[in-house]
């Protein structure tokens, strides 16, 4: 079924904001939300697209960088 957007808090999106741009290759799981449903993913980021503002994942996996709701590194 369809959930509605979980809020991000101010201090939780400067820390996604934090990792994202100080990113060097660490295994990260984001949780973000598309579509009314919260999807999970853990990988490492292939590319960060500035322009489209999208991250491509290592499984080639593309999501928003707006739909990000948690993100927490692994390694």
């Amino acid at each position: 079924y369809k959930v509605e957007r979980p809020i991000v808090s101010e201090e939780e999106a400067e820390m996604i904001n934090r990792v994202l741009v100080h990113y060097h290759g660490q295994l990260l799981t984001i949780g973000y939300y598309r579509n009314g449903e919260i999807n999970t993913i853990t990988s490492r980021i292939h590319k960060i697209d500035v322009y489209t503002k999208t991250i491509t994942f290592e499984d080639r996996t593309i999501i928003k960088i707006k739909e990000i709701i948690s993100l927490h590194e692994e390694d």
